[in-house]
């Protein structure tokens, strides 16, 4: 018994030996690894833009495990970069598109790219028009400008009277017209504004003018005609500064006088005539119209039209044109022949 006892006695103590090499060993060997490198992250999802303006734009994205860094790319190049899932893009251009996609990256590498997202920038505000008053008559007015500066993108002109929006005017090339209707005799005030898909411009100046009633033109009527040509005349009307002249909608000219010649016009053609009365501040009358018919064109006069007819008469005429030539001058000289003679016979003196 006192042998087997001691022979397990050995057996326990060489296998609690064994025990403590091995986990000795082992820990020296785990000090002795490198740690374990995580792998790359992958591509972010969910990119989204937002933000808009002339020149910057924001974007933002879903997080990515095992990511510490993003990159923003626009257009293809390198851009920004955060550690957050969202960033400001600056330095873009005004109301140009862009595509943007976003990379992950850790010690361990750089995903591939996210799903892009494509956005344009806002065009840069609108500058402020410059609008006149181009002409003032009894219920409204017309006003135009010069149109803004093609870089701000402009679609739609703003008008305001007496404060109170009226309409928008689509933007065209060259000179922008537009007409104020139906407004109540007195002072009015009109603004414009430009406007884009950033937002609606500052007003212009406040343009002021002054709605009268002038009555139109009375008696208006044809004085005399030609087959190009046509004189219209009117009854003179008090406080009138002048008078403008309309052929088929077109103005053709003014006068402070009560008739104007119309030349240049076609002959045996209608005519619509429109005459307008303009006060001393601008305000017009509305348009007295009339139709005139021109003349037709008369028969060509000619010298040999007038000479030809003549000439067939004279075969018949010219030996009774003759005699009488004959007969005037043989009584001539017998008058100077008998003077000459102090009074003597002709025959004699011959």
């Amino acid at each position: 018994m006192a042998r087997v006892s001691g022979c397990l006695r050995w057996v326990f103590g060489l296998l609690f030996t064994i025990t403590i090499l091995i986990v000795c060993t082992a820990g020296v060997f785990a000090e002795d690894l490198p740690p374990e490198q995580p792998l790359p992250p992958s591509a972010p999802s969910e990119i989204t833009a937002a933000g808009i303006e002339e020149t910057r734009a924001s974007v933002a994205w879903s997080p990515v495990p095992g990511a510490t860094h993003y990159t923003v790319w626009v257009d293809g190049q390198r851009w920004t970069g955060s550690s957050c899932t969202g960033a400001e893009i600056k330095g873009l251009q005004p109301y140009t598109e862009y595509t943007v996609y976003v990379t992950a990256s850790n010690d361990s590498g750089e995903s591939g790219p996210s799903p892009s997202v494509t956005f344009k920038t806002l065009p840069p505000v609108p500058g402020t028009p410059i609008p006149s008053i181009k002409a003032v008559d009894s219920a409204g007015a017309t006003i135009e400008w010069p149109a803004l500066p093609p870089s701000q993108y402009v679609k739609q002109y703003r008008i305001y009277v007496d404060g109170q929006f009226v309409a928008d005017i689509d933007a065209k090339e060259g000179i922008q017209v537009a007409q104020l209707t139906n407004l109540e005799t007195g002072d009015h005030y009109v603004t414009v504004a430009g406007v884009n898909e950033n937002r609606e411009g500052p007003m212009s100046q406040p343009l002021h003018f002054v709605v009268r009633a002038v009555p139109e033109p009375t008696g208006v009527t044809v004085a005399n005609r030609g087959n190009d040509w046509v004189i219209v005349s009117w009854d003179k009307q008090v406080d009138i500064f002048k008078y403008r002249v309309f052929l088929d909608g077109e103005l053709v000219g003014e006068t402070r006088e009560q008739s104007y010649l119309i030349k240049g016009l076609e002959p045996d053609t209608e005519y619509q005539i429109g005459v307008v009365a303009v006060s001393e501040d601008g305000n017009e009358s509305l348009s007295a119209e009339l139709t005139v018919k021109t003349s037709s064109t008369p028969p060509d006069v000619s010298l040999s039209g007038i000479i030809d007819p003549v000439y067939g008469y004279v075969p018949d005429v010219l030996p009774g044109m003759l005699v009488v030539f004959a007969i005037g001058g043989a009584i001539k000289i017998a008058r100077t022949g008998k003077y000459a003679l102090g009074g003597r016979q002709l025959l004699r003196w011959l």
